[in-house]
């Protein structure tokens, strides 16, 4: 198994999350009152399995091979993931503050969560396709496969450390907004 097996199968369940995202978004669009607290659950997924799992398995065990391996520090394609992980925090952190305006009754910021989520969505979207489509394929080639292997193991092993409870308990969140936004 490679790394990328791993890292695709996270980018499965950020995809569904990010459809769901989109509907929440039209909806708001449509001056239908978001429930905050369904927001509430998906800033907490996107910031501890996307960002802290699946961007951590990413900045520490993938792109340092990718680096050592012969990928430029600067100008190459991890680099541009590691700075549109950096824009999609700023995302993350702008919906997080309009639910706190929502919550203090400040209706105007519904705008402003929509146009976090929207932003967010197109970052995290095309972000995926890159890596699924271009980055992972230099991976194959730059990155022997022992290494691979290893740095599979290593993935697996960050996925057991996040724990079976936290992996649960977001797979339930997924299903749960997937059939109230997606069926």
């Amino acid at each position: 198994m490679k790394p990328k097996d791993n890292l695709m199968h996270d980018h499965k369940k950020i995809e569904v999350m990010l459809g769901i995202l989109t509907k929440i978004g039209e909806n708001i669009r449509k001056h239908q009152n978001p429930v905050l607290e369904e927001i509430d659950q998906i800033i907490e997924f996107l910031r501890l399995f996307a960002d802290k799992l699946h961007h951590g398995k990413e900045e520490t065990i993938y792109f340092p091979a990718l680096f050592e391996y012969g990928m430029a520090n600067e100008n190459s394609p991890a680099a541009v993931m590691l700075f549109e992980h950096e824009v999609g925090r700023g995302y993350i952190r702008d919906m997080a503050s309009a639910v706190e305006s929502l919550k203090k009754g400040e209706k105007n910021a519904a705008n402003l969560l929509a146009e976090s989520i929207e932003s967010y969505v197109e970052l995290m979207e095309n972000h995926i396709l890159k890596e699924n489509t271009i980055l992972f394929s230099i991976g194959d080639k730059l990155i022997p496969p022992p290494k691979q292997e290893i740095l599979y193991k290593d993935c697996q092993l960050m996925d057991s450390k996040f724990g079976e409870d936290q992996h649960q308990r977001f797979n339930e969140l997924l299903h749960q907004l997937e059939k109230k936004y997606l069926a």
